[in-house]
């Protein structure tokens, strides 16, 4: 376990941030918790740290225009994750910004929260994002050591006294191509894989690359049988009202698909109330009014207007990511609607000039069938105090006991087998 020092006794220090509002009056400290405190120098970037995270909406927006990140740190779906919360549950915001020469060059965002006693900084959404990085410029992505993130980490862990442990979770191997060197940091424990296609034009070339001729004959076949049934056609769900209908049939789907198979099952609780991934996911589609674009599009597979198979993804950057598949298990299920569905989208992508297909986090059969690359995803973890390190101890072996259960497909069978005689498993 990899331990720094945050504490010096019983007494809780005060923070940067709470050192600069001391003595203020209530609006003068709260312009001042607006602004941004510069922690210093570190790596060649001045450091400074932000718990206003609404207040950075604008230069948050500038500096993701062009910097490096994937869908789960766009501002709007990280500003729905935390709307889930109540105030007195609500993970706090302990937003980086990184700067060289002035110029706003990457965004941390990270919050601070509860888990297992431990008060833990760790990436904003990671409870139901795919995965977790920084904002950062490409040039400064590929400048960065494990050290220099080990310094950056130890300053603003320093400056957030309450800091029992970081954990950084659900982080990819690399980033748009270029190595990820937050995976470098503290002590490291394998936490998922993710799947991806990298396209290339025509389609006509593509498509018979990536898939034999038996399995292309066969899925005309079935596109084919399936359109004598009735008027198919492959189409983006638009308006509002649509999304809405269109998000919850893909999640009602995939409820059901992953209660079949004993999974664990991050649209419906234990309790059968509504998690908060699928309200944030359901209010970012729907929801209007910031002025902004966002990249997420829901793509359908209708036969006579009925939508039997949908595709939650986001598109940017030139990449299309999967977020949510599912289809209706109860009809057509002989035609294969899912796969017709991604065929129709990884058409469209090639011949829009789209560079990669991620099927994104997840050990799906059919995930690494069609998928050419597969990539790690790790948690990296750093204790500064007893209390974290009891927290982290815990985290490394709940992943432990994960990784060698998906190792050995006969347990998993038992498991899951378990989990459909009790209804499914839910959060």
């Amino acid at each position: 376990m990899v331990v720094e020092s945050n504490k010096t006794g019983p007494v809780r220090k005060m923070s940067v941030v709470e050192h600069a509002i001391a003595g203020m009056d209530g609006q003068a400290a709260d312009a001042r918790l607006a602004e941004s405190l510069r922690l210093g120098q570190t790596c060649g970037l001045s450091v400074s740290l932000s718990r206003n995270f609404h207040g950075l909406e604008g230069q948050w927006g500038m500096v993701s225009a062009d910097a490096i990140h994937t869908p789960f740190q766009e501002f709007d779906w990280l500003e729905n994750w935390l709307s889930e919360y109540d105030a007195s549950e609500r993970p706090e915001p302990i937003i980086v910004m990184l700067r060289d020469n002035e110029t706003l060059v990457g965004i941390l965002p990270l919050c601070l929260e509860k888990k297992m006693g431990a008060t833990v900084l760790g990436w904003m959404g990671g409870d139901i994002s795919d995965y977790c990085a920084p904002i950062l410029a490409r040039d400064w992505l590929q400048k960065l050591t494990g050290e220099d993130l080990d310094e950056l980490l130890k300053m603003v862990a320093k400056s957030v006294p309450e800091t029992d442990a970081i954990a950084l979770c659900y982080q990819p191997d690399f980033l748009s191509g270029l190595q990820n060197p937050f995976v470098s940091y503290g002590q490291s424990i394998r936490s998922g894989e993710s799947h991806c296609l990298e396209l290339n034009g025509p389609w006509s070339d593509y498509y018979p690359a990536l898939r034999s001729s038996k399995t292309r004959r066969r899925l005309q076949q079935k596109w084919n049988r399936l359109s004598k049934r009735g008027v198919l056609s492959f189409r983006t769900v638009r308006g509002s009202a649509s999304l809405k209908e269109a998000m919850d049939k893909i999640i009602d789907w995939k409820i059901e698909q992953l209660d079949a198979r004993g999974s664990r099952n991050p649209f419906r609780s234990s309790d059968g109330s509504t998690t908060p991934l699928r309200s944030t996911i359901t209010r970012y589609v729907t929801r209007r009014g910031s002025g902004r674009t966002r990249p997420i599009r829901i793509y359908g597979l209708f036969l006579d207007d009925e939508m039997i198979a949908g595709y939650v993804t986001f598109t940017e950057g030139g990449r299309v990511s999967v977020f949510i598949n599912a289809y209706a298990a109860d009809q057509h299920t002989d035609c294969s609607p899912g796969q017709l569905l991604m065929v129709k989208i990884l058409e469209l992508a090639v011949r829009a000039g789209q560079s990669s297909f991620d099927l994104m986090r997840g050990g799906e059969p059919y995930k690494i069938e069609w998928c050419r690359s597969h990539h790690v995803l790790t948690d990296n973890l750093k204790a500064y105090s007893a209390l974290g390190i009891l927290s982290l101890k815990m985290h490394l072996a709940k992943k432990a006991l994960k990784n060698y259960l998906l190792a050995r497909p006969e347990l998993m069978n038992i498991l899951q087998s378990g989990n459909r005689l009790v209804g499914g498993r839910g959060n």
